[in-house]
């Protein structure tokens, strides 16, 4: 069964080892010229959005020399969620080409800039005569859902009220048709998410019992959510990049300790700098602005010019170098006891997970 790569979290620590083994190995094969072609008569669809002469070069030539023929596909090849919708520009691909890789800017870029676009994109998915499990949605998004659902003859389950939702450092509580469930997952929308996950799984099996959701919500992980990495401070990673997720982010972190957090900020160049710098306004003890062009980030001097342009908190510094960054936050929530954030970008996932010890 094919296994989809379409983001680091989705793979355990062995499973990446034993792929950069593989790489390694593949490495000293094409040096040598040696044969290998475990790709004959396949196709590879290469979709560039963004592009990139590297990762163009690389996959282009890996993947012939495997045996396998690749399509280069540039911006103005195929206008993804533009000229052609991505559940057409989908089935074309499945019919014809056996992988697909893509370079692509923010989901935004693709699936739309407001939330009835998204919406529309996204319900391209509702098959026929298959349920629709509803959470609670923008009316005009859920208005759309509707429709399509009815289209397609596939039965509509809405998700019911949740309530009492609490946050504390261990996770998330909260109240759903008279149960009471836990997620180790922060935030007030993590409650919804549970819940639509709760009847999903009692639209396929109305026997489940409540254990054995409970035990499934206990075992949930989410690197990059609101994710605890320093099992002695109260320090979190998150990768909320954009003016709702960093709201949702700031809400969370208020709720649990009552107080405002300090920040440490990287960002890539494609987000939306002009809302997320709203949203954070007023609302941390000191801000840290760090990146590196390495990791396909702002620089920490490009970002720090925008915010303290915009600001007149004082309680602004850039650190260039991201290790160094994670050391000043550790000293300012030991000292102050003011938890502390690393947010905006998955890009330097790698850094946190290695500074705080996370997969050792």
């Amino acid at each position: 069964m094919a296994k989809h790569f379409l983001h680091i979290s989705d793979y355990s620590k062995e499973e990446l080892l034993d792929i950069l083994h593989l790489a390694k190995e593949l490495k000293i094969k094409f040096r040598n010229r040696e044969d290998y072609t475990p790709f004959k008569n396949c196709s590879l669809a290469m979709i560039f959005a963004k592009p990139s002469a590297r990762t163009r070069v690389s996959f282009e030539t890996g993947f012939e020399w495997m045996g396998g023929s690749a399509l280069f596909l540039g911006p103005n090849d195929i206008g993804i969620g533009k000229r052609e919708a991505i559940k057409d520009i989908s089935r074309l691909f499945s019919r014809y080409n056996d992988m697909i890789m893509a370079r692509l800017f923010d989901h935004k870029h693709i699936l739309g800039k407001d939330i009835l676009s998204i919406t529309k994109e996204k319900s391209g998915i509702i098959k026929k005569n298959i349920p629709v499990v509803l959470s609670h949605q923008d009316l005009k998004a859920e208005q759309y859902i509707i429709k399509v659902a009815n289209k397609m003859n596939s039965p509509i389950n809405k998700i019911a009220d949740i309530n009492n939702i609490h946050l504390s450092p261990l996770g998330t509580e909260f109240k759903y048709k008279s149960e009471t469930f836990i997620t180790p997952l922060l935030g007030f929308h993590q409650a919804q998410n549970a819940a639509t996950s709760i009847e999903i799984a009692k639209t396929f099996n109305n026997k489940i019992k409540t254990l054995t959701i409970q035990k499934g919500l206990t075992n949930t992980k989410w690197h990059g959510r609101m994710q605890k990495v320093s099992s002695s401070l109260p320090i979190y990673y998150d990768v909320a990049h954009n003016d709702k997720g960093v709201e949702a982010m700031i809400d969370t972190i208020r709720s649990i300790y009552k107080t405002l957090p300090h920040i440490v900020l990287s960002l890539k160049g494609d987000k939306e700098i002009e809302l997320i710098s709203k949203a954070l306004m007023n609302n941390f003890e000191s801000l840290i602005i760090t990146g590196s062009d390495k990791f396909d980030l702002l620089e920490a001097n490009d970002l720090y010019k925008f915010f303290t342009n915009k600001s007149n908190q004082e309680n602004i510094e850039k650190v260039k170098s991201i290790d160094k960054s994670f050391d000043l936050l550790i000293n300012k929530v030991e000292t102050s006891h003011n938890p502390g954030i690393i947010m905006g970008s998955h890009y330097m996932a790698k850094s946190v997970f290695d500074k705080f010890g996370i997969f050792r």
